[in-house]
């Protein structure tokens, strides 16, 4: 039997269901739709349709979160074995829409999951966290098991911690993944990569900026990374941009202060 390792200090969000009626042993990816189906009916009723604001007083107040609470006890039994690679993704990217990051954690399976985990154990491929030299979990850790078996910095995109400079809130499942973080990304691109030719000057979200070795091997090619992601018109400007950067240098490249601020209405 694996044991698995335990972060001191937190939440846990899903505690065991000790109700005989709860369906705590449905498979994991019947889990996994009953929560993405209601992520859709919350999204529906509590979130602004750009996705990027939530009311969460009425949210909090209503019998749809109960239901979502309920259901989120059921993960505390899943087998994430039995979740191919796009079930995985699409399932752990619900889970970590949430307002916490270091101080709340999901029972999976047998483990414990920090929402940091998460991100940068699952999602980034076990990856340091920018404010860390080390991986989240060690050589021995079980859950290294879970991690993705390729990182895709598209997931950068669909990741929201409730605040108002994160990318906007939306449901993937395994059958949408890539076209959704495909959309996401596009989406994200679009309204944090700024460029002013004339001024010589490129903005962009400090997502960039931290996560800088996720997108390429300098802020050069982090930024050349969102090159696809962007309407015509702004490919050809950054295109030149940057190869006036590289070249000749006198083109300001600055990082757009990310606002922490809750994304409430």
């Amino acid at each position: 039997m694996m044991l698995s390792i335990r972060v001191p200090d937190i939440k846990i969000l899903n505690e065991s269901c000790k109700d005989k009626h709860c369906e705590c042993t449905k498979p994991a990816l019947d889990v996994s739709k009953d929560l993405q189906k209601l992520m859709l009916r919350l999204k529906s009723e509590f979130m602004t349709r750009d996705g990027k604001s939530v009311d969460y007083v009425q949210l909090k107040k209503s019998p749809l979160f109960s239901q979502y609470e309920q259901q989120a006890k059921a993960i505390s039994n899943i087998n994430l074995i039995t979740l191919n690679e796009n079930e995985k993704i699409a399932f752990f990217i619900i889970l970590d829409v949430q307002l916490f990051w270091k101080t709340t954690a999901y029972h999976i399976g047998g483990h414990v999951f920090s929402l940091d985990d998460i991100e940068h154990g699952i999602l980034r491929g076990n990856r340091p966290h920018p404010g860390s030299k080390t991986p989240p979990f060690k050589d021995n850790d079980p859950r290294r098991s879970f991690v993705v078996k390729v990182f895709d910095p598209r997931v950068h995109f669909a990741l929201v911690c409730g605040a108002k400079s994160c990318p906007a809130v939306q449901v993937y499942t395994a059958e949408n993944l890539s076209f959704a973080l495909d959309a996401a990304t596009r989406s994200f691109c679009e309204q944090e990569v700024k460029v002013y030719e004339m001024r010589k000057e490129i903005h962009v979200s400090q997502i960039f900026q931290w996560y800088c070795a996720d997108f390429g091997r300098n802020d050069v090619e982090a930024v050349r990374w969102t090159i696809p992601y962007l309407s015509t018109e702004k490919q050809g400007v950054l295109k030149h941009l940057l190869y006036t950067l590289e070249e000749h240098g006198m083109v300001d490249l600055t990082y757009i202060e990310y606002d922490w601020k809750l994304n409430a209405v």
